[in-house]
């Protein structure tokens, strides 16, 4: 049996089963939360080094405070030396069109995937995001001559450019358009695959058209995807991949038939950060990995998101937990309880990428760094400037991939490479999951 008829098959055993799952199980709860951009910056990002104080924030209501978290040493940054060794799991890295690499500065050898970010989707087609985009194309073309075993994949869409896909997914005749020029895109710049981020069907992200109708077409959408794939997989002797980017709250799940989309995917990308943020009325972990006892956080966590899936039918071997390499730092916090965690605050949020929080915040000028064990998730407090900081560390990255252990996961990914340029970040992800 070939290996189209093998995945018909798969797919029609897997819907049937989606079907039972979704009669089954309740309907979720919508998360009670402002909205709020998620897992991709616009193309254009601007990072902030210092937050400046606006009074235009709401304060919320203040948390019972519990037991503070006892400062921790900051961990020290593993071995950069280039390993040889491909990953058992997945380890799939975001790398920006926008941002400065190539492939004599990208460490691809710890990586199993390379996500570029982004092509757009322009009168239901996949197109580039710039026409300095081929250059990039190039590089990660020489990645994969240098290591075979390294796949690429074109991420359509993110935050910003999501305004295409209601119109993409309509109707046949747009999927099919979509479908076909994904298959163009792909073998025209040596891709191995697409990953569509759709922020978010069925929900108006950056102002974009949605409508409930989003939430089947979708399923159509990735089915046509698929079909094409596969179809020009045959004729070429290569097996395509086809994931999406998912968000982490229960809206997504309400918006979109997971159970039924997971068997025409080979994996999901689950963006378990951006928990809190500007869209937040108190400081709180943004990529956390469980519930913080400290700050609610509307109970999100990476783990309650994982579970989500799982409950919606997703294989828990197509689950790929996110890890974000940014952080953000909340200014004009009301209090010092729980050393600024849970708090209130009357200013900015600004958003720091790794590179700078190793450079000028963790366990320096003034910023102490705490552990907050109940969520597994690290975080600094500035009580001079009242700035509390949420980010990620090879600490609770260690946990992450214990996690993915635990759960017989497919892997992590994170956003974004160059973040952290230094790959402490990415050392011990590839580290603990080799």
């Amino acid at each position: 049996m070939g290996k189209v008829a093998r995945r018909k098959l798969r797919f029609v055993a897997v819907v049937l089963i989606g079907i039972s799952i979704l009669i089954a199980q309740p309907s979720m709860a919508l998360a009670a939360r402002k909205p709020k951009p998620t897992s991709t910056p616009s193309p254009t990002p601007v990072y902030q080094t210092t937050a400046t104080p606006q009074a235009s924030q709401t304060p919320g209501v203040t948390p019972t405070a519990e037991s503070i978290p006892t400062p921790l040493i900051t961990p020290t940054p593993e071995n950069t030396a280039l390993p040889t060794n491909t990953p058992s799991y997945k380890v799939i890295g975001y790398l920006a069109g926008w941002s400065s690499w190539s492939a004599a500065t990208v460490k691809y050898s710890q990586m199993t995937h390379i996500n570029y970010a982004f092509a757009n989707c322009v009168n239901s087609k996949v197109t580039l995001g710039s026409s300095s985009d081929t250059l990039k194309f190039a590089e990660l073309n020489k990645m994969k001559q240098a290591n075979p075993s390294l796949k690429t994949l074109i991420s359509v869409g993110g935050w910003t450019w999501s305004a295409g896909f209601h119109d993409a997914a309509l109707t046949d005749a747009s999927r099919t358009v979509f479908a076909d020029s994904t298959v163009s895109f792909i073998k025209s710049y040596g891709f191995d695959g697409i990953d569509i981020d759709w922020e978010y069907p069925g929900q108006p992200g950056a102002g974009n058209p949605y409508g409930p109708e989003d939430k089947h077409n979708f399923t159509l959408l990735l089915q046509k995807v698929r079909e094409k794939l596969d179809a020009a997989g045959a004729a070429d002797g290569k097996d395509y991949l086809l994931t999406i980017a998912g968000g982490a709250g229960s809206s997504y799940a309400q918006n979109t038939e997971l159970g039924l989309i997971a068997g025409t995917l080979d994996y999901i990308n689950v963006m378990t950060y951006d928990f809190s943020g500007s869209w937040t009325s108190t400081t709180a972990h943004h990529t956390n990995l469980y519930k913080s006892s400290v700050s609610s956080n509307w109970g999100i966590s990476a783990d309650t998101a994982i579970n989500m899936y799982i409950q919606n039918g997703v294989p828990v071997n197509k689950l790929v937990m996110g890890i974000a390499f940014y952080g953000y730092g909340f200014s004009g916090v009301s209090s010092s309880t729980n050393n600024g965690l849970g708090q209130t605050y009357s200013g900015s949020v600004a958003t720091y990428t790794y590179n700078q929080l190793a450079g000028s915040y963790i366990s320096k000028n003034g910023y102490v760094r705490y552990w907050d064990d109940s969520a597994k998730a690290p975080y600094l407090y500035n009580s001079t400037q009242r700035v509390c900081i949420t980010y990620e560390d090879t600490q609770s990255i260690g946990y992450k991939s214990s996690y993915v252990k635990l759960k017989s996961l497919a892997g992590a990914m994170f956003w974004e490479y160059s973040q952290d340029t230094s790959t402490t970040l990415l050392n011990k992800l590839y580290t603990d999951l080799r």
